[in-house]
């Protein structure tokens, strides 16, 4: 079982979000999250983090994985909010935060139009782990609509990274 240190930086297993080791009671530990609520988890259930540099992204390169819409019969329809999925379907060239967010949310829009067009009642939209922002637009955005439910959908190893949207079409409206 790994040792731990107070002030260490931590994390969850099966949980988003980052932590702080306040104090250690044998074989549980006191956790504080980044809003200064304090937590008792057992050791067995959180693991240390560790700082990865990165030198080198690259783009994705097989062209299946950037598709907007699948369209195989056991899957449900899905929209990529990532940038680099948007620049390559809509040669839109992002160059600040501002301007992302707001083609994003203007693509999620479209998207979520066609939808209700094509009478689906269940879709994805991947908008990434990241720091969360455009996923609270989403919610955001959603929440506030008739006929729009949003859920969690776990992408990326028990972390939030898309969301399901569910329309009740009888209540729904187009953007």
């Amino acid at each position: 079982m790994p040792s731990f240190i107070i002030s260490e930086r931590v994390t969850i297993l099966n949980e988003v979000g980052f932590f702080s080791v306040k104090e250690i009671r044998g074989e549980r530990l006191i956790l504080v999250d980044d809003f200064g609520f304090e937590r008792s988890v057992l050791c067995s259930y959180v693991c240390k983090t560790q700082h990865v540099e990165i030198t080198h992204i690259s783009k994705k390169d097989i062209p299946e994985i950037t598709k907007k819409i699948k369209s195989a019969a056991h899957e449900i329809p899905q929209l990529d909010l990532h940038g680099e999925s948007l620049e390559e379907e809509y040669g839109v060239v992002m160059k600040n935060e501002e301007n992302i967010l707001s083609v994003q949310l203007k693509e999620l829009k479209r998207f979520c139009n066609r939808m209700i067009d094509q009478r689906q009642t269940r879709f994805r939209v991947i908008h990434g782990i990241g720091a969360g922002i455009l996923r609270q637009e989403i919610r955001t955005l959603l929440d506030g609509r008739e006929g729009f439910t949003v859920h969690d959908d776990q992408m990326s190893f028990g972390r939030v990274g898309a969301s399901i949207i569910e329309l009740r079409l009888n209540d729904v409206e187009k953007f």
